[in-house]
Formats: C-alpha cells, structure tokens, sequence
C-alpha cells in the first residue's frame, strides 16, 4: 500500500512541475501573486494562501527557486531546518505529510517557474 501510494503521489508530482507552458490565454494581471481565487476547492485555496505567504515571510522564495529535496525524501521527509520551519508556521493547517509535500510542490513551481507560469497551468485545472 505504502509503495503505490508513494507511486502515485511522484506520478502526480512530476506531472505538476514539470509541465509545458500553457496555451491558455490568461492575462498575468488577473490573479496577484498570492491570490489563488482560481482555486476551487476552499482547502486548498486556502493551504496554498497560507503557504505562499509563510514563504514570503520567512523569505525562503530564493530556497525553492535554488533548490530541491533529495529524491529518495521529497518534501514530505526532506529534514531541513527551512521544512521545519514552514512545518511549524502551517501547523494550523492540518496538512497530512503527502498534503504538505504537494502544497510544497506548488511552491516550487511558482518559485522556478513564475507565478504567470503556475496560474496559467492551474487556471482550468485546480
């Protein structure tokens, strides 16, 4: 169970970060970095809002940008004081590890690939 799991949850990760660019037409004006209105489901929305602002916050955008969790851990086990760090700050928001670990991905999407980059390839998707 464990093992299948861990499949899906990388299938799914790979699917969301490394993804072409979008031929949506969304103008980059519409959503603010940080506003994820487009987000259907309201814990979601809101998980993203709290992460993306914890990462303003601590100032961990140039982290994610630069850098990645080992393959053999990914977000959900990476024991890095700047995880704790987030762990701690989103505590109230009763993120499950693979729940964490996907709200990370979203992070560092952003965070490599800009925030027009994620809101065109979520717009229609989340």
């Amino acid at each position: 169970m464990k093992k299948h799991l861990k499949k899906n949850i990388n299938k799914y990760l790979k699917k969301i970060t490394k993804q072409q660019p979008s031929t949506i037409d969304v103008n980059s004006t519409m959503y603010e970095p940080g506003d994820f209105s487009f987000v259907k489901g309201a814990m979601s929305r809101r998980a993203l809002t709290n992460a993306h602002n914890a990462v303003s916050e601590l100032n961990l955008w140039d982290f994610f940008k630069n850098e990645s969790p080992p393959k053999d851990t990914g977000y959900m086990f990476w024991n890095h004081d700047n995880m704790q760090k987030l762990i701690e700050r989103l505590d109230e928001d009763g993120h499950s590890g693979a729940s964490f670990a996907v709200c990370m991905r979203h992070i560092e999407t952003i965070a490599k690939s800009g925030w027009t980059f994620y809101v065109n390839q979520n717009v229609s998707s989340l």
